[in-house]
């Protein structure tokens, strides 16, 4: 009988540690440098937040808001300044990095980087910080589109490792070599 048995369990290769020669980053590095980077950005922002709501210049954006109020709406001009403001802390805090290795604070903590799905090679800032997460960030802000977030994440349990964002920008994130 050398037929195989049509009921016996699946004998696929379950890790897929590399893709193209480079070892795919693990999802606990990907979720950790993505703590670290949030917990980066939400002192700087909050920070920078503070320091708006201080400046005359600024005051407009934030007369009238109820923060204590959970069921407050924040106005669009709002929305749009404090996004392009989270934006620009990102680029500042991550920018060069993103630039130069393909990488955030905390992929650089972690040893991994965001590459070109296909060649391997750094991504231009249009692709890495555009598509990767400037895109997502704009629609995050949007009403119940803004929780789509999720499903982005959740790709990450695919065989490849990929979220939402890498199969739009094209890329992967892999162990940095030493």
């Amino acid at each position: 009988m050398s037929d195989p048995n049509p009921y016996s369990s699946p004998a696929a290769d379950l890790e897929l540690a590399s893709l193209d020669g480079e070892e795919l980053a693990g999802r606990g590095a990907r979720l950790g440098a993505y703590v670290i980077d949030v917990l980066i950005l939400g002192v700087v922002g909050a920070i920078a937040g503070a320091v708006l709501a201080l400046l005359p210049f600024t005051a407009g954006l934030f007369s009238g808001l109820d923060f204590s109020d959970p069921a407050a709406t924040i106005p669009l001009s709002t929305t749009f300044v404090l996004t392009a403001v989270y934006l620009g802390i990102y680029l500042l805090i991550n920018g060069s990095l993103l630039a130069s290795e393909g990488q955030t604070v905390g992929k650089k903590m972690l040893g991994i980087r965001a590459v070109d799905a296909e060649t391997g090679e750094l991504m231009p800032m249009s692709r890495v910080f555009g598509l990767r997460f400037a895109l997502f960030a704009a629609a995050s802000q949007i009403p119940y589109v803004g929780y789509l977030w999720l499903v982005n994440v959740l790709f990450i349990f695919g065989d490849e490792r990929r979220c939402v964002h890498d199969l739009i920008a094209k890329s992967k994130v892999v162990v940095v070599r030493k």
